[in-house]
């Protein structure tokens, strides 16, 4: 079994393991673009993701990732909010029209003279990307323009499970798992010691937890024709501890950890147990409350 010795409270943060931006210096603020178009980051969260990068005209890195940074605005513009926020630091305007001309920028520039927003988003550095869900949770940060920031940028982007990228599990070794076939899918999201490791700092939700496996359990024994996939969290979880709670609840359905947390941030998980059902490729259902089996088997039975 995994060791669980030190564990901070992070429990609203179980899958990407990222803060939330600092929404106390942000909420209430406009900004206004160096082309003058305004923003509002409190009016952006829960309507859009947010893409944010952070970036200076005599960083290098940043200069070679900018053809990068507008080819993603043209691709996810539509779906999610860009903002570029040029640091404001030892910049003139002539420097940061050149970079605009030359790249083509076309997506909101913001110049950070304050250095409130690096302060915001945690700055280490440029350049500095930061993606946000539409729940106003990070989920990624980095500095690099690379595979995994394409990945997850997609994963934000999507809006029904259909649009999203190829999802990679740890099914017994790594590899490509389809969620996003045509029919109907049951998706349970929990971790292997969410029943006894919060039995005494979280006993409600503890006992969620043996609930929500033991309907999942007899949901998917009742529909053996639909497909059904137990997602486990990454946090301190082995093949080992996934075999080992697969024999504490005697499940028969197949199971994966959510190792690379691909499958929470493509369906926005952020509270263990949930149950997602999905139906020619569009999210019909998401409950994470099992205290009245019989009541969700009806809910679910209606859907199916």
């Amino acid at each position: 079994m995994a060791c669980i010795k030190y564990v901070p409270l992070i429990l609203p943060l179980l899958f990407a393991g990222k803060l939330y931006a600092n929404e106390d210096a942000l909420t209430g603020k406009t900004y206004t673009g160096v082309k003058g178009e305004t923003l509002s980051y409190a009016k952006v969260v829960g309507e859009s993701p947010i893409y944010v990068k952070f970036w200076a005209t005599w960083c290098v890195p940043c200069m070679q990732q900018m053809p990068h940074f507008q080819q993603a605005f043209e691709q996810h513009g539509d779906k999610v909010q860009f903002i570029s926020v040029n640091l404001g630091v030892n910049e003139t305007p002539q420097a940061l029209t050149d970079v605009i001309e030359k790249f083509n920028l076309t997506m909101p520039i913001l110049q950070d003279n304050s250095g409130e927003l690096a302060q915001a988003f945690g700055l280490m550095g440029t350049p500095w990307h930061v993606l946000i869900n539409r729940d106003g949770r990070i989920v990624h940060k980095g500095h690099e323009a690379d595979a995994q920031l394409d990945k997850r940028l997609a994963l934000v982007a999507a809006r029904q499970p259909s649009e999203l990228p190829e999802l990679s599990l740890l099914d017994g070794k790594q590899q490509p798992l389809d969620l996003n076939e045509q029919g109907t899918q049951l998706l349970y999201f929990s971790a292997t010691w969410c029943d006894w490791y919060l039995k005494d700092s979280r006993p409600e939700q503890a006992r969620n937890c043996i609930a929500g496996q033991q309907f999942f359990n007899r949901l998917s024994d009742a529909y053996p024709k639909v497909k059904s996939l137990g997602i486990l969290s990454r946090l301190w979880t082995g093949q080992t501890d996934v075999d080992e709670y697969r024999e504490k609840f005697a499940i028969t359905h197949p199971l994966a950890i959510d190792s690379s947390l691909d499958a929470a941030i493509g369906y926005g998980i952020n509270q263990l147990p949930t149950l997602v059902v999905i139906k020619e490729g569009r999210e019909v259902l998401k409950v994470n409350t099992f205290s009245n089996p019989d009541r969700l088997m009806q809910q679910v039975q209606k859907i199916l």
